[in-house]
This record gives structure tokens, C-alpha cells and sequence, in this order.
């Protein structure tokens, strides 16, 4: 839906999700031979092959993807800007996937707490990476 489109429908009819979440940081983005390695040790061959877990400056993986797709505009453009709360999610055998934020509109006669706590897992976490557990930074009583 492009942004005019969804200006007018939030206009019209509210905000159709009241939650908006943010992948900060991609924990399982792998980069070759980022370990400072110059462009031109690499061109030679140096450390071909050697795989390091990226540290964001190469490959930034699924940072930057946001969700959900009807998600207010509002709420992007505030998550964009820094704001929202840290969370963490997790596959079954505890390796961390992804960190990102989410922020919430309570205000929205739609909303409902479970579902907008546990949107980034079940969005994004379960259906692209498995993950199965999602944990809020200073908020144990919200994780799944």
C-alpha cells in the first residue's frame, strides 16, 4: 500500500494496527573475511573463506525492516527517530536473532496487549528465522 493510500485510510477509518516494530540489529548477518581485512587483501584472496559474525558496518542482514505491514505511519516514523521499547528474540535452543524496538498506541479502541507484545515474533521472528521466544529490555512480565 503506498503512503498516500494509507494516509487516507488512517484518516478515514484510524490506524488498522495500533503497534509498529523495528529490526535494530540482525544477529545472524555473516560477512566474509570482515575481520579488517582491507577491499584489496580481499581482491588478493586474504582470508577467503573465513566467515565472522558481522559486527553491522558490512552486511546489516534484516536491519531496518519494519513491521507490520499496516503498521501506523505514525508509529514508523517514531521508531525511526529512536524511540520504543528493546527487544530480543531467540530460537528454541537460546541464540539470540534479532534486537529491535516496538511501540505500542494503547489508545486504539482495536488494541489488544498479547497481540501487540507478541507482533515482532510472530510477524517477523517465527515465519522468517524461527525464532521462538521474544524478551522486552526491562519488561520481563511482557516476553513470550
Amino acid at each position: 500500500m503506498n503512503l498516500y493510500l494509507r494516509a487516507l485510510a488512517e484518516a478515514i477509518d484510524g490506524p488498522r494496527d495500533y503497534y509498529a516494530w523495528i529490526i535494530t540489529k540482525d544477529h545472524l548477518a555473516e560477512c566474509e573475511g570482515h575481520d579488517g581485512t582491507s577491499d584489496a587483501e580481499l581482491l588478493a584472496g586474504v582470508n577467503i573463506g573465513t566467515t565472522t559474525y558481522c559486527d553491522g558496518t558490512c552486511n546489516p542482514g534484516e536491519a531496518g525492516t519494519t513491521g507490520p505491514s499496516t503498521a501506523p505511519q505514525a508509529l514508523l516514523d517514531r521508531l525511526a527517530a529512536g524511540q520504543g521499547h528493546t527487544f530480543r528474540m531467540y530460537d528454541d535452543d537460546g541464540e539470540l536473532y534479532y534486537t529491535g524496538r516496538l511501540l505500542r498506541d494503547e489508545d486504539n479502541p482495536r488494541y489488544d496487549e498479547d497481540t501487540a507484545l507478541r507482533g515482532p515474533l510472530a510477524d517477523y521472528g517465527e515465519p522468517n528465522a524461527g525464532a521462538v521466544r521474544i524478551e522486552y529490555h526491562g519488561h520481563p512480565e511482557w516476553g513470550f
